[in-house]
């Protein structure tokens, strides 16, 4: 029996090969399909992603978007007047990223155990209700070579529904948003474009 593990292994190994995908500068995403090579791509115009799924609540951002956590101010703060040079003082605000490791481990995640504990990071769980935000984030996007910023939280994911909003960093023209998971349930994630206030559907079905 050994000898057959041995030879199985052997013959798996043979059949690696290197796939190279081309990408165009981080202006695009390409979906690969293991199974028969092929290669969906959509426009990289996004900011935000949100995990699909009864219990999820992972928030993920874009490689083109830096996202700060504010450490002084929480959900009741929201449309406070923030200055931008505030960003860049560590008791005020911390810069965080997505995991490299684990999709559930979103930016907005940072902090917190999502799926597996009541602290999804920027919210906390409510046994048997939803999950409710605790956090207030900037998220700094460019928008043809200028930084704009915003101020943003996720209220709470509550029947199957993200609720979140938005607004400048002055706390002006504030927009909000119901993200419906049900209407994705077919896809790993939903896609926010915060300047235009939009949701994409970008992704192959999963």
């Amino acid at each position: 029996m050994k000898f057959l593990f041995f030879f199985l292994f052997i013959s798996i190994s043979i059949k690696a090969e290197e796939i190279i995908i081309e990408t165009m500068g981080g202006s695009e995403m390409i979906f690969f399909n293991l199974e028969d090579k092929s290669k969906i791509s959509a426009e990289n115009t996004w900011h935000l992603s949100f995990k699909s799924g009864n219990i999820a609540g992972t928030v993920r951002s874009n490689s083109n978007t830096t996202v700060y956590e504010a450490l002084k101010l929480g959900v009741e703060e929201f449309k406070t007047p923030i200055e931008i040079s505030s960003l860049s003082n560590p008791s005020d605000f911390k810069e965080v990223h997505n995991s490299n490791t684990d999709w559930k481990m979103g930016a907005l995640n940072q902090g917190g155990a999502p799926e597996e504990d009541f602290n999804y990071g920027w919210g906390e769980y409510a046994q048997g209700d939803g999950i409710y935000g605790t956090k207030l984030f900037v998220i700094e996007v460019t928008i043809q070579g200028k930084k704009v910023y915003f101020q943003f939280v996720i209220n709470s994911v509550y029947n199957n529904k993200y609720y979140v909003e938005w607004s400048n960093l002055d706390g002006s023209e504030n927009k909000s948003l119901e993200i419906n998971k049900a209407t994705y349930s077919d896809k790993m994630f939903i896609y926010l474009d915060l300047v235009n206030g939009e949701l994409k559907n970008i992704e192959p079905k999963k």
